[in-house]
């Protein structure tokens, strides 16, 4: 059982610092890939939870733009 998830914390840690991150989604795989396990280092104890990437966005990037709060498209219930 996971009893926690530091995931989203080192997220908001890494921004406030104007590090950029990403969780890899798609990467969820590789915790039940036994070669990547232990080639990665990962102890036998330990499980995969999340999969993160960390790193100084491009000084060109743009903001993301303002959102409208008022525009609602629909609402799913």
């Amino acid at each position: 059982m996971i009893k926690e998830n530091p995931s989203e914390n080192m997220m908001l840690a890494a921004h406030s610092l104007g590090i950029g991150s990403c969780w890899i989604g798609l990467a969820a795989g590789l915790g039940s890939d036994e070669a990547f396990l232990k080639e990665a280092g990962v102890p036998k104890d330990h499980k995969l939870v999340a999969l993160l990437i960390f790193g100084y966005p491009d000084k060109g990037a743009l903001p993301a733009p303002l959102r409208n709060a008022d525009v609602i498209l629909k609402w799913i219930p």
